[in-house]
């Protein structure tokens, strides 16, 4: 293995290179869990004024490399929000994409879909909004996502009231091949990771009838323990890794029991097969008087968040007011981090995705929101006592196709450097080094001009390293 502490100097064009965005520190994120909210755009625009149906982020290519152009649809149409921008641009307007669901590719393609209007049977534009394809699908869309499992090729799937159809050619006009029924209609869908437990990987989907999985790739559907016709309804699924599940972590779903006329969240421990209850939502709970719906997301980065999204259905109110928790271990407490004591609009939540920035966006019943700062990310303690010493690093998502994201973390001052190494010990390239850092640091490693494969990116600090192995699977 290369002696990593030969690189610590000599790189100054290589690490001006690394995409650098200095975060919380990690002490502070633990002693702040209530952070500030501000509205993405302008309050007085269009956008602004309507219930988000879906969102996404195009990588953009910036000097700190961590802010993104930001798409969003509504019943207006699709919206744009580049990082230098002041507001939202419309770039499909309602008479064309009239639209409730969006995927933004890997390769940056924006998918939009409906199940009535215009869009109804799917627009494609590959050149972020500026023309569009129409009838890419040839079904009414009810749900968008985009698969990183190799074995599947990574394909885009879209669902309609019966099955979801996939596309391993980024969704163009005829490339899609139908799956088989998913026993309720699709409603959302997620993947557990490959893992000891599942070396492929495993879709997860979620239906009006309960939660179901899939390990062909939608072929076959097989029930959850949480299924019933009539009693269950899954509005929304997530996957949280974990180091070292034997599963690769943890499913979440946001739920409807018809049974008890309450919504809850509910954790998967062996990849959407059985399910249980972590949090029933009561009225009362979280200052929500009547909660009707809950929606979850998670922070993909290791050790990261669940989130909940918690509809109130007050009668006599429009728009719809809500608000969001959040569970750093996994949904055993949970904490308000949406209230009207720092920002937070009030509205109803119907999607939750961290971006590259760290920071926590939400589509809500008028416009987006998003957290000032970043979200802390929840830890454990390292092996060995080298908490105090040694680095904590994440990398999202694995498999990567060309663009690897990095968190390091450092409790103390130390040298740090972060590198990226092939199997063999080999250096590849020099993405960080600071001669006094501590703190957190999200980084980007740009992998489009290596070979597809296994590589290390390994986080030096205090004389401590920790690796972690990424699979790119090329463009």
């Amino acid at each position: 293995m290369i002696a990593l502490g030969m690189y610590a100097s000599g790189n100054a064009n290589r690490v001006a290179h690394a995409c650098l965005t200095i975060l919380l520190a990690a002490t502070s994120q633990a002693q702040n869990p209530t952070l500030q909210w501000e509205r993405v755009g302008d309050s007085g625009s269009v956008l602004s004024s309507t219930q988000i149906e879906g969102f996404g982020f195009r990588l953009g290519s910036d000097p700190l490399g961590s802010l993104d152009t930001l798409y969003a649809v509504s019943t207006q149409g699709v919206f744009g929000f580049a990082p230098s921008a002041d507001d939202w641009m419309l770039l499909c307007n309602a008479s064309r994409c009239r639209t409730d669901y969006m995927e933004v590719t890997s390769e940056g393609y924006l998918l939009i879909g409906s199940t009535a209007g215009p869009a109804s049977e799917g627009e494609r534009s590959i050149d972020g909004g500026r023309s569009w394809e129409h009838d890419v699908v040839g079904v009414s869309v009810t749900v968008l996502f985009q698969s990183t499992l190799l074995s599947l090729d990574r394909p885009v799937f879209a669902c309609n009231g019966v099955f979801c159809a996939r596309s391993t050619e980024g969704g163009a006009k005829g490339s899609w091949t139908a799956g088989g029924p998913m026993g309720g209609a699709p409603a959302a869908l997620t993947e557990a990771l490959p893992s000891a437990a599942l070396p492929q990987g495993r879709l997860i989907g979620g239906a009006w009838n309960g939660a179901a999985y899939s390990d062909d790739g939608g072929g076959t559907w097989m029930p959850s323990s949480l299924w019933g016709p009539g009693r269950y309804a899954v509005a929304s699924v997530a996957f949280l890794p974990q180091e070292g599940h034997p599963y690769g972590g943890r499913a979440f779903a946001g739920v409807t029991d018809f049974a008890t006329g309450l919504p809850g969240v509910y954790r998967s421990d062996d990849g959407g097969g059985t399910w249980t209850l972590v949090r029933q939502i009561e009225s009362g709970d979280f200052g929500v008087a009547d909660p009707n719906w809950v929606r979850v997301g998670v922070d993909p980065r290791i050790g990261g968040a669940i989130y909940a999204g918690i509809e109130d259905n007050v009668p006599g109110t429009d728009p719809d007011l809500g608000t969001v928790v959040r569970s750093p271990d996994g949904g055993a407490t949970w904490e308000l981090v949406a209230d009207s004591s720092n920002g937070w609009g009030g509205f109803a939540v119907y999607l939750l995705k961290v971006g590259r920035d760290g920071r926590l966006y939400v589509g809500t019943d008028r416009g987006v929101w998003r957290t000032v700062q970043p979200v802390p990310v929840a830890r454990e303690p390292l092996p060995g006592g080298q908490h105090g010493r040694g680095p904590t690093i994440d990398v999202w998502p694995n498999p990567s196709s060309t663009v690897v994201h990095i968190w390091v973390s450092v409790a103390t001052a130390a040298h740090a450097g972060v590198y990226i190494l092939d199997v063999s010990g080999r250096l590849i390239e020099v993405i960080f080094e600071d001669s006094a850092r501590s703190g957190s640091v999200a980084l980007t490693w740009d992998a489009s001009d290596v070979a597809p494969g296994v590589y290390l990116v390994v986080a030096d600090a205090n004389g401590v390293r920790r690796s972690r192995r990424v699979v790119i699977s090329g463009s």
